[in-house]
């Protein structure tokens, strides 16, 4: 197998494998720009949320456990009440 096989514009001309690897890059670079955009807006709902009051901290834990298996949590919050309950977190 030659160096030209191993690539991935393998069977493109050069001038077909120029312009395919131009519109990927154009592709990548403007959903790039589009989760930018993205993170912005969810930092300003959390400001928004932070100004109402709710604890953004916990707000993002809620927000990363909605997206786990309930039973998954359910199984967690045991475990971790069992070893706090082991070595006296709270007493």
């Amino acid at each position: 197998m030659s160096k030209a096989d191993e690539t991935p514009a393998a069977g493109h001309n050069s001038a077909g494998a120029a312009e395919l690897l131009q519109t990927i890059i154009s592709r990548f670079e403007k959903m790039d720009e589009e989760r930018e955009e993205r993170v912005a807006d969810m930092k300003e709902i959390l400001a928004e949320a932070k100004g109402h009051g709710f604890d953004v901290k916990v707000l993002r834990k809620v927000l990363a456990r909605r997206k786990r298996d309930r039973e998954e949590v359910e199984a967690e919050d045991e475990m971790i009440s069992l070893y706090e309950d082991q070595i006296g977190a709270f007493g």
